[in-house]
């Protein structure tokens, strides 16, 4: 989720973002050592499976 803020007629912008990475807090029960330590076949990526929630802000600006 991401909202600029605009200064001086659109110059300059200020962006804060927030990502929420497993909002539902699902558990995953794949073993990630027993697979391919990066991708599998199909594009889905092994590594962090299983991870509790987590949230992370960053704030950018623009010129």
């Amino acid at each position: 989720m991401s909202r600029p803020f605009l200064f001086h007629d659109g110059k300059l912008s200020l962006i804060p973002r927030l990502e929420v990475f497993n909002t539902f807090n699902n558990t995953n029960n794949l073993n990630p050592l027993s697979s391919p330590a990066l991708f599998d076949f199909n594009g889905f990526l092994r590594v962090g499976v299983g991870d509790p929630r987590q949230a992370q802000l960053s704030l950018r600006f623009a010129f």
